[in-house]
């Protein structure tokens, strides 16, 4: 059993489907159980079910920034067919891809779901916000991979993943940020 299907259990009345959002899920178990969002009961709740989301994510894909096998496992699940040798070029993939943690999560055990990609880090956010899959910015079981993956959801960047034109480059040629 892992993390996320160890917290939504312990609400005995409450049925867990895999197939379904974690964040979907959390706001189904809220309506059911009838918590307001600043009850005491929602608040320690909302706290357990972000602990299991990132216990989730370091179970599923690992903690560690440095493990290549971990790159590995992510890239492939978002769609990287040519796995790179180091964990630098892993690093430089995954700059310019922008994809919702939640989702990754969501999609660890189904090979067939679909984890949409977007072109920025303001499209990225606009999708998160408008459908509540939002990941701890800041969290103590958070690994050093998950921080990595960490995009500005609240204020984001609108040059990244934007193509602009580059000052020092003299062929005037588009680069990505």
């Amino acid at each position: 059993m892992g993390p996320l299907e160890a917290f939504f259990n312990q609400y005995s009345w409450f049925t867990y489907d895999p197939s379904e959002s974690a964040s979907h899920q959390f706001h189904r178990l809220q309506r059911k159980a009838g918590w307001e969002r600043d009850d005491p009961e929602q608040k320690e709740a909302w706290e357990d079910y972000l602990e299991a989301l990132v216990q989730q994510f370091n179970t599923s894909y690992g903690d560690d920034e440095n493990d290549l096998t971990a790159w590995h496992v992510l890239l492939a699940r978002i769609g990287t067919t040519d796995l790179p040798a180091t964990v630098r070029d892993c690093k430089s993939i995954i700059e310019g891809k922008f994809i919702n943690l939640v989702d990754l999560v969501d999609a660890r055990d189904d090979p067939s779901r679909s984890i949409p990609h977007f072109i920025s880090e303001v499209e990225l956010s606009k999708y998160t916000l408008s459908e509540h899959k939002v990941f701890p910015r800041e969290h103590v079981a958070a690994g050093s991979l998950l921080k990595y993956l960490l995009r500005h959801i609240i204020s984001p960047n609108a040059n990244r993943g934007v193509f602009t034109v580059s000052r020092s480059n003299k062929k005037n040629r588009r680069v990505r940020h």
